[in-house]
């Protein structure tokens, strides 16, 4: 293992999920390979972990982002690569690698794999270079066959390979018989993330994998098919797909050579042109799937294998060994002067590279003993047909018109340069284009000038415009900043859930039962309950004429007044502008008391309008979530009642002007025997003033006997009796039993009294 694989690689011996890291079989960009041993089967695996070195690093054996920046990337990465190995554990066939396991693990993910012994078809060509030697065609469908029926499965799984290349086959060593391995996917998904790691190999890709957008098409992977033959054939790889479309741009020749003109071994007309059709620029004009491709090598390959065996017989195999016993160097292809020439089946050099991996070769010795050098009448034919394809093209190139193409794509089907010829007929129709669009530009320049007179008339209309928008949402801004500080300081409450109700053993009400488990939304509530001077800017704002000052008979505010019978009744005179109790009054820091729910619901009408925001009355569900503030607690902010006088103002022994105390008083004393003034007192671990005593909170919901059907969202219940409404938390002379955060009460939503307000809450 080299140092690099050390930096990133987990350490030899580490154990994940039953499998003992064994080696590093490789790393790069998109994650490390491992050699792994199944502590419980007793067997070897390979294991692919998922680290895109530009997103995220190790940190021990934990894999984490760089950043947080890049975290939501690299979550997005990691659920691709994901649904990528749950893909790939379902294929099933015996040249693609078998997928057997996927599962999550130090910050990343493992894909599982079998652990093929043999070596890649890119480390073949190396030792077969290495011999100077080269395929024939009857050796090349001995692995492409089954390649091809690999992939032609996956693609019918709906899967697409995206990388296929020499180093993406193994060839096992047992058999010779090739599996294809490391699907492109997860590198595809991770390139919008790196600057350097390309998702694809050069030449392999064609055009449109590399450019990206569209539906993604099993004509990526014939193209990479092709490829990889090439590769094979000529001995090298083939021009960047860029490089094709800067030639057909300007009307150059395709860089990419047909392959009759490259190929170092002899192969039929048949196949290069299967080969320069899977190579072809555009992606219709491909083969549309791997099973036409396969069934091409298959009748390719059968007529191969008639004209190998009829050739072998004519020589005494003693003779065609000895013939074939040395490599041929470097074997040129047929000209129009020279015949084709069929090499031996199996080389010397794939011979070298199966005993290096420990296979005995007597097949490939076999194969050896059936071939010779032979000259057919088909081939000279061959020769004379080509040497007339050269003619012909000759002529065209000359001419070089459409027309000219035309004729030589007709004459020659399968001609040597039909894909030439279909490229500068695509480059002439370009220039034809060019020159339409450029006598097209010449009448534009005609109209140039009045155009121009006409942008710089819009321009001035549009600064026009824009001012007096901007005029208009100062003038906006403006009113919604004085109408947001009416609205008084929000606190930002975070969502959850939570059980409604009342949670004592003994003592509950009906009304506060059944519980439930609740789940709310995060949200905004006042930090304090609407003051007096907040509704009266409303009311100075819109004329606002409260329910209480609407009544012609007197019965205005529901009030206490001494010596009267009863005690508490509407009294008459009385409003949110007056209210008092027992000689106590109220200024403007005072919580709004004598309103209504519905002057409540115009008083936000008027905010909302004046601000564009959405200010509303709380759920009942929103208001205890916010009384509980995490807690069980009798009191929200406490068990301890004689605590409360701590954040709240409630009946305790703080006395009446009259010198008088509030029946069933608790014995701490709050400073107020009537309203006090928002934020007096403690707030609660939410940052909220007042949420038990001072005033009883009005809600938005319509009255229900019980809570068993309370929505579970946390939104206001909306059916019911709606002419009456919700009334949460104490007041200034509530005891005990009354304060608890469950229990609930019901006034009329047009009811007023010296001990109702109402607090905002707003949608984040």
């Amino acid at each position: 293992m080299t140092t690099s694989n050390q930096g990133i690689a987990l350490p030899i011996g580490t154990e994940i999920n039953h499998y003992r890291i064994a080696d590093v079989l490789g790393q790069g960009g998109f994650g490390v390979v491992y050699k792994a041993h199944h502590t419980h089967l007793d067997e070897q695996v390979v294991i692919k972990e998922f680290l895109p070195v530009e997103l995220a690093g190790r940190h021990g054996q934990t894999v984490a982002p760089h950043s947080n920046s890049k975290q939501d990337l690299y979550s997005d990465c990691l659920r691709r690569f994901m649904e990528e190995g749950r893909t790939l554990v379902k294929l099933r066939h015996p040249n693609v690698v078998r997928c057997r396991d996927l599962f999550t693990a130090n910050g990343t993910a493992y894909l599982v794999m079998d652990f093929e012994d043999g070596l890649s078809l890119d480390q073949l060509i190396k030792v077969l270079e290495q011999q100077q030697d080269v395929y024939s065609q009857v050796q090349l469908m001995h692995f492409l066959i089954p390649l091809a029926q690999g992939l032609a499965y996956i693609h019918e799984q709906g899967v697409l390979h995206r990388d296929i290349k020499p180093g993406n086959v193994f060839i096992r060593r047992q058999d010779g018989s090739p599996v294809i391995i490391d699907f492109g996917a997860a590198k595809q998904n991770f390139a919008i993330a790196s600057q350097s790691q390309a998702p694809f190999t050069e030449f392999y890709a064609p055009l449109e994998q590399i450019e990206g957008g569209g539906e993604a098409k099993p004509t990526i992977d014939i193209h990479a098919f092709g490829a990889l033959i090439y590769r094979l054939v000529a001995g090298t790889v083939g021009p960047k797909a860029e490089a094709r479309a800067m030639a057909l741009v300007y009307g150059s020749k395709d860089p990419l050579n047909a392959v009759s003109e490259v190929s170092k071994t002899p192969l039929t007309a048949e196949f290069c042109q299967l080969i320069d059709q899977c190579l072809a620029f555009r992606p219709d004009d491909r083969p549309q799937s791997m099973r036409e491709v396969l069934a091409a090598l298959e009748k390719i390959a059968g007529k191969s294998v008639r004209a190998d065996h009829a050739n072998a017989s004519k020589t005494p195999a003693a003779e065609q060994l000895k013939a074939t016993a040395k490599p041929t160097k470097q074997a040129q292809p047929a000209t129009n002067d020279s015949p084709s020439i069929v090499f031996p089946t199996k080389w010397l050099a794939i011979i070298v590279a199966l005993a290096v991996l420990g296979v005995g070769g007597a097949w490939a010795i076999n194969e050896l003993q059936q071939q010779r050098v032979i000259i057919s009448d088909n081939e000279r034919i061959m020769a004379e047909r080509r040497q007339a394809d050269v003619a012909a093209w000759g002529t065209a190139n000359s001419t070089n018109t459409i027309e000219a193409f035309e004729q030589y794509i007709a004459e020659f089907p399968e001609g040597l340069y039909v894909e030439a010829a279909k490229s500068r007929i695509s480059a002439l129709e370009l220039e034809a284009e060019l020159q339409r669009k450029l006598a097209e530009q010449q009448e534009r320049d005609k109209k140039r000038e009045q155009e121009e007179r006409d942008r710089l008339l819009a321009e001035q209309r549009e600064r026009e415009r824009k001012a007096e928008e901007q005029r208009k949402a100062e003038e906006q801004r403006r009113k919604a900043a004085r109408a947001l500080a009416l609205a008084g300081e929000m606190v930002s409450i975070r969502g959850g859930s939570y059980t409604i109700g009342c949670n004592l053993t003994s003592g509950c009400d009906s009304k506060e039962l059944p519980t439930k488990q609740v789940t709310i939304k995060a949200f905004q509530i006042g930090k304090y309950e609407v003051t007096r001077a907040q509704f009266a800017e409303f009311v100075r704002a819109t004329n606002h004429i409260t329910r209480a000052e609407r009544e012609k008979d007197g019965s205005t505010c529901y009030a206490g007044v001494s010596g009267r019978e009863p005690f508490w009744a509407y009294t008459s005179g009385m409003s949110w502008r007056n209210a008092s109790l027992m000689g106590s009054g109220q200024t403007d820091s005072h919580p709004a008391v004598c309103v209504s729910q519905l002057d409540a619901i115009d008083f936000i009408d008027w905010l909302n309008k004046e601000t564009g925001l959405k200010f509303r009355l709380p759920s009942e569900a929103e208001w205890e979530y916010v009384a509980r503030a995490g807690t069980r607690n009798t009191y929200g902010v406490t068990n301890n009642q004689e605590s409360l006088c701590m954040y709240g103002n409630v009946n305790d022994s703080t006395a009446l002007p009259d010198g008088t105390f509030w029946n069933s008083k608790l014995s701490c004393s709050d400073g107020y025997a009537f309203t006090a003034p928002v934020g007096s007192y403690v707030a609660n671990s939410f940052g909220v003033h007042d949420i038990i005593g001072n005033v009883k909170e009005l809600t938005a919901d319509c009255w229900n006997e019980t809570l068993a059907n309370i929505p579970a969202n946390g939104k206001a219940h909306t059916s019911g009796d709606c002419t009456r409404t919700v009334e949460r938390g104490g007041n200034f002379n509530t005891s005990p039993a009354f304060l608890r955060v469950s229990y609930r009460g019901n006034p009329g939503t047009a009811f007023r009294a010296v001990h109702t307000g109402f607090r905002l809450a707003l949608d984040n």
